[in-house]
């Protein structure tokens, strides 16, 4: 379910994957695989407000779809969130995945450290997976991109959906002229699970 914008917006990946495209929906999809070979350990970034009980969902679906990736893809993904008070007694449920914790300062719902972009500019991640939307990861992630020349996908997880949209809206709306929508309009692949 990954719908690029533009041939340039091909996700690329190292080694020796093709490109395969088809339309969807008239849209021309590209997906990187090839039935032949697997990547070999292609580190794969996943950004999420947090990686403890606290993220709900989020935490079981990622914690979910990272295990299952290091298992059958041969990928390494790599987890950056923001530490919380449930983030040690939950980091048992990531298995080996490496995960990264930042010190939020500021509301803790936005998520802000210096850190985390640091960290996405050291990181050799080929790719990033933003789970999630209206936080300082978005930025982040859009900066990592920009400095790295390497593509992003997000997974909105129906934080697009409008009841949530109109959740504190006010705010939702700031954020979108601030920075969301620039996230959004230069992801090279947004992963929607409902119509």
């Amino acid at each position: 379910n990954c719908i690029a914008r533009s041939r340039d917006a091909r996700l690329r990946c190292p080694g020796s994957w093709g490109y395969m495209s088809k339309r969807i929906f008239g849209q021309e999809v590209f997906l990187t695989s090839d039935s032949t070979k697997q990547p070999s350990q292609m580190r794969i970034g996943f950004t999420l407000p947090s990686a403890s009980r606290l993220a709900g969902g989020l935490h079981t679906s990622v914690s979910s779809l990272a295990g299952a990736l290091r298992a059958h893809s041969g990928t390494r993904p790599e987890v950056y969130a923001m530490r919380d008070r449930h983030s040690a007694a939950d980091a048992a449920t990531w298995g080996s995945t490496a995960v990264n914790l930042f010190h939020p300062q500021g509301p803790s719902t936005f998520g802000y450290s210096p850190a985390l972009l640091n960290a996405l500019i050291q990181s050799d991640a080929a790719l990033l997976h933003c789970h999630g939307l209206w936080t300082y990861a978005s930025i982040a992630s859009h900066a990592w991109s920009h400095r790295s020349g390497r593509p992003y996908l997000i997974s909105p997880h129906g934080m697009l959906d409008p009841w949530a949209l109109a959740n504190s809206g006010w705010k939702k709306r700031l954020a979108r002229f601030a920075f969301q929508d620039r996230h959004l309009n230069s992801a090279a692949c947004i992963h929607v699970l409902c119509p």
